[in-house]
């Protein structure tokens, strides 16, 4: 069964990932790469033309692009068709060729990339290319700790629910990854501080839901302090909301692995697609470690022990 579901999974899986390396080659960073113009058209005699059938491109350093067409009166088209594709990239030319410098990537810039990247990377974790990220972080990253953190206090025994069953499905032949049940916002507090200045071992997935708008206001006799002024007429789902989108991005724009699962809202719908998902992600990551998902060896002999001990005072010895 297991071999079934992921050869059923493989090819989405692999058609995925290389739809991913495509679109962040198009990512602008402060590094010159040539995917970036992939999605280029220059208008060629009423054609719209890729601009690598119209021009030579080429990466002169780490931080410049030239473009040499092959024609050089479509060097005010090559121009305006690079703008047009509002890439952040101010083309100069000299008539023979079009310069492309990158710019310094600023701390707004580096922002920006993270949510960027954090949409495409959104659609394609289905379970096969989450269980395959999991996998590939403990082999290559050494990050053998998995967090599970809800922003949703009614989940707090789904992420009990995932500890065990990610536990004792993986822990085998000396792999397998630890889990983590986190609540936020409580864990938020006590825990992330480890989360970002600690041990970078760690994969984090949030379960998000929009909370903005609901629950009541923080009237202003109650926010007094100009310390927390910024309250006034702020709703607790506003703050929650706040919260949990100010952890992800956090914890992405300092490095650690995450990812986001957002749902509408909760319901058995809702609970059943999420368990749904968390079972198929723990069945391929099994197959991908080599190990059977359905069985706990390990834990038998506790229970032969315990069931002795209980034979034993039933016994009087």
């Amino acid at each position: 069964m297991v071999n079934d579901i992921v050869k059923s999974l493989q090819g989405d899986l692999d058609k995925g990932i290389e739809a991913f390396k495509r679109d962040l080659t198009k990512v602008r960073t402060g590094r010159a790469s040539l995917g970036i113009l992939d999605g280029v058209r220059v208008d060629y005699y009423g054609t719209p033309t890729p601009l690598n059938q119209v021009a030579s491109c080429n990466v002169a350093d780490a931080r410049l692009i030239t473009v040499k067409p092959w024609e050089r009166t479509l060097i005010p088209e090559i121009e305006k068709a690079i703008r047009a594709a509002q890439l952040g990239l101010n083309p100069q030319s000299d008539g023979e060729i079009v310069r492309l410098p990158m710019p310094a990537l600023t701390q707004e810039r580096r922002q920006e990339l993270v949510k960027l990247v954090k949409k495409m990377i959104a659609p394609m974790l289905g379970p096969d290319a989450a269980a395959a990220l999991n996998v590939a972080l403990l082999w290559q990253k050494r990050i053998g700790t998995c967090v599970l953190m809800p922003y949703v206090d009614a989940l707090a025994s789904f992420g009990l629910w995932f500890r065990q069953l990610w536990a004792e499905s993986l822990g085998k032949n000396g792999t397998g990854t630890t889990p983590i049940r986190a609540m936020g916002t409580v864990d938020q507090h006590s825990q992330l501080q480890l989360y970002l200045a600690g041990p970078a071992d760690k994969f984090y997935t949030l379960i998000l839901m929009p909370r903005a708008g609901t629950g009541g206001r923080v009237a202003p006799e109650s926010a007094a302090d100009e310390a927390i002024a910024y309250l006034v007429q702020r709703s607790m789902g506003d703050l929650l909301d706040a919260e949990q989108r100010a952890t992800l991005e956090t914890l992405a724009a300092n490095g650690r692995p995450v990812r986001a699962i957002t749902i509408p809202q909760l319901d058995e719908h809702t609970i059943g697609a999420l368990m749904m998902h968390f079972m198929l992600e723990t069945i391929i990551a099994a197959d991908l470690l080599g190990v059977n998902p359905f069985d706990q060896p390990a834990v038998e002999e506790g229970k032969r022990l315990a069931r002795d001990y209980l034979a034993q005072m039933a016994s009087g010895e």
